[in-house]
């Protein structure tokens, strides 16, 4: 049995066109993997920068937290020495208030009245009891 030359024709054609594409499927395979490959790499490099970025943010809010809170420290510490000193200041009016009722203590009549009662003295016009 033997072949025309048309058929053989038609034969090696399509066996020319399975070989070419073939080699157009395979090529466009190599691309598809080299553009994924790229874009792997690609998103790697945005993963790599957004993460630069992150740690760079991260940073710089630690470094915030940290000077506030040796304001916060500073503002505590100069709280204290505020209320420290308004406690000496206290004292220090205490004990001039004690002075000052021993020296008017000295100048009163020998009898002794309590503070309500020279109040009303010299606000209500009345004797003061004894």
């Amino acid at each position: 049995m033997s072949m025309d030359p048309a058929s053989l024709a038609i034969i090696g054609g399509v066996g020319w066109v399975g070989v070419l594409a073939r080699n157009y499927y395979t090529e466009m395979a190599a691309i598809a993997v080299e553009r994924s490959k790229r874009e792997q790499k690609n998103e790697q490099e945005r993963i790599n920068r957004e993460r630069e970025q992150f740690d760079i943010v991260f940073q710089n809010l630690l470094t915030r937290v940290n000077e506030e809170r040796d304001v916060i420290q500073a503002l505590i510490q100069e709280l204290r020495q505020i209320i420290h000193q308004s406690a000496e200041v206290d004292k220090e009016v205490l004990i001039e208030l004690n002075q000052i009722r021993r020296e008017r203590a000295t100048y009163l009549p020998t009898n002794q009245w309590d503070g309500n009662e020279r109040r009303s003295q010299y606000f209500c016009n009345t004797p003061p009891q004894q």
